[in-house]
């Protein structure tokens, strides 16, 4: 295996990780709600008791799974900044594999871990000067290969 398809791993990892920490978080809110709205829709009936019991639950039940979503999340973001931290500086890569490896993460949106100068085409691969590359959606292209003005 390959620095490249470790990086690679290891950067999805990280944000499967932290997507699994997010959807932890709607799911302890969308459950707090649902049994807030019951216990309203059940207050009508049964009196307000049940309906303020109702929302107390949904507090009691929710917010230990959203914070469970954030611990998780969490750690997804820990991840990143651990393998950021590892791929600037290993000794075993060049800086045109840096930016290959950095520009693998979808939240960086300049392509480049050290040379402000430079940055690397994402159709073609070649290093492009910063002041002649263009950027599109979050990628940098060369001048060849920019998609056009209107896309």
């Amino acid at each position: 295996m390959n620095l490249m398809t470790r990086y690679r791993d290891a950067y999805w990892t990280a944000r499967a990780i932290n997507g699994t920490g997010q959807t932890i978080k709607v799911l302890g809110i969308a459950l707090a709600v649902a049994l807030a709205l019951a216990g309203w829709a059940a207050a009508g009936k049964l009196g307000a008791a049940v309906g303020f019991a109702a929302l107390v639950l949904g507090a009691v039940v929710g917010m230990p799974i959203y914070a469970l979503g954030v611990i998780v999340a969490a750690q997804g973001q820990i991840l990143k900044a651990t393998l950021d931290t590892a791929v600037n500086s290993s000794p075993l890569l060049s800086k045109e594999e840096i930016r290959g490896i950095m520009s693998l993460d979808a939240s960086n949106t300049s392509g480049a871990a050290f040379d402000s100068d430079s940055v690397t085409c994402s159709k073609c691969g070649s290093l492009v000067r910063a002041q002649s590359a263009v950027i599109h959606s979050n990628r940098w292209y060369c001048v060849e290969h920019a998609p056009p003005s209107g896309a």
